[in-house]
């Protein structure tokens, strides 16, 4: 149970650490398109 719950926390860091280090690398007029206006 605990396991399963860390397993998952860490799942969801991970793709927060992941989408962070895109949006950082990702060009502004890209990142403005995606966000809209």
């Amino acid at each position: 149970m605990v396991l399963a719950h860390v397993e998952r926390a860490s799942v969801e860091d991970l793709e927060e650490v992941l989408t962070d280090a895109w949006w950082s690398r990702a060009p502004r007029r890209l990142r403005d398109g995606l966000r809209g206006p």
